[in-house]
């Protein structure tokens, strides 16, 4: 991260020769955090111009963009489309998307005329670079790397929140017990949704939302934080300490003291002399839940690798396969196994690997997937 950061100031910050920025505009930090915030609200563009995403295989990204790259804007402009490319079926970081957020709303006059102009001294740049290049996109990604530098910089921190270690061994035993009925939680999620209202500044506790049985009006109510979740919105760590136990441990509180998770969760709810450590003690369940599957699958992908030889035979790898427990499914032109990977209440992830065997049926390649998500 610092020598991008030292190339971005060398780059696109200090005077170096070739074109100048357009009428002598330089941005300053508080501009770059802006155009940040702009490419993530994602509004801004003129009527008929948009971004447009394309998924790609691995092999069809570009090295120097290998998981978002914005290709550009479609012939035709003013009105057309900012075509973004992706990785079929896999996550894309939130980082990478960003970038290409920014590119194209610099290019597509969300961010107005200065941006613009920018963008379009930026790719002249890249375009005057003379033979054979690693990097087409060389001054535009210093351009981002120095954007990235000043919307991190302008993120505050999130307080302290250490784990009570005693919720830690709460959660493990229940996750080992088999966290009976968490099913009825997460449908009662869903099926009851809850009102809910932002407040000033930080929860009592630093908390990022707090479930209240009585709020507004006598009624029930989460209460978000301001503070907690302008921090959430300008982060680009999807894993803020606290922010995902918080959320999980207000809905399942909810969930359980309005009876949409049935009548045992209710009567575990109102059981519970401390309120808030049951949610939480929940919520930490359900994470912990997926990154023991996330573990599993891991180690059951490093294990395929090292194990499966090229050359066996189908029904050699079904049963090599079915002693770590894991079955073989067998597609159009490709066999497969999917492993699932921890996600939360509305999207799950998985990643796999392929087997493809040559015409006399013995193995011949062995792919390992990229990511994937899937959300309700």
């Amino acid at each position: 991260m610092i020598a991008a950061i030292v190339l971005a100031l060398a780059v696109v910050a200090s005077p170096a020769p070739g074109p100048t920025p357009p009428g002598g505009w330089t941005p300053t930090p508080a501009d770059y955090v802006a155009l940040r915030a702009l490419a993530k609200d994602g509004g801004g563009y003129p009527a008929g111009v948009h971004p447009m995403y394309v998924a790609k295989s691995p092999e069809e990204m570009p090295p120097f963009d290998p998981d978002a790259f914005y290709e550009g804007r479609e012939a035709g402009a003013p009105a057309g489309l900012l075509w973004i490319w992706t990785v079929r079926h896999a996550a894309t970081p939130e980082r990478a998307t960003y970038d290409a957020l920014m590119l194209a709303a610099m290019d597509g006059d969300a961010a107005g005329p200065k941006w613009k102009a920018f963008y379009d001294w930026l790719r002249a740049r890249d375009e005057a670079q003379t033979g054979t290049v690693a990097d087409p996109y060389h001054y535009r990604h210093a351009f981002l790397a120095l954007a990235d530098m000043y919307a991190d910089a302008a993120v505050s921190k999130p307080p302290a929140r250490p784990i009570d270690p005693s919720l830690t061994t709460a959660a493990t035993a229940l996750l080992d017990a088999g966290f009976a009925d968490a099913g009825l939680l997460v449908r009662g999620v869903y099926s009851d949704p809850i009102a809910r209202r932002t407040v000033p500044g930080w929860l009592p506790g630093n908390l990022y939302l707090l479930y209240v049985a009585k709020g507004a009006g006598g009624k029930p109510e989460i209460l978000e934080s301001e503070a907690g979740l302008k921090m959430i919105q300008q982060s680009m760590d999807p894993n803020i300490p606290g922010a995902d136990i918080d959320t999980y441990a207000s809905m399942f509180e909810a969930a359980a003291d309005s009876g949409a998770a049935g009548p045992v969760w209710k009567k575990r709810y109102d059981a519970a002399q401390d309120k808030l450590r049951f949610g939480q003690t929940l919520a930490l369940a359900l994470i912990m839940s997926g990154d023991r599957i996330t573990a599993k699958s891991r180690a059951d992908a490093a294990w395929v690798h090292a194990n499966v030889k090229i050359g066996v035979s189908r029904a050699a790898l079904v049963s090599l396969l079915a002693t770590r427990g894991l079955k073989l499914q067998i597609g159009r032109g490709v066999d497969y196994i999917e492993l699932p990977l921890g996600g939360n209440i509305a999207c799950g992830s998985s990643t796999g690997i392929e087997f493809r065997f040559d015409q006399a049926g013995k193995l011949a390649t062995i792919v390992q997937e990229r990511d994937s998500v899937s959300c309700l």
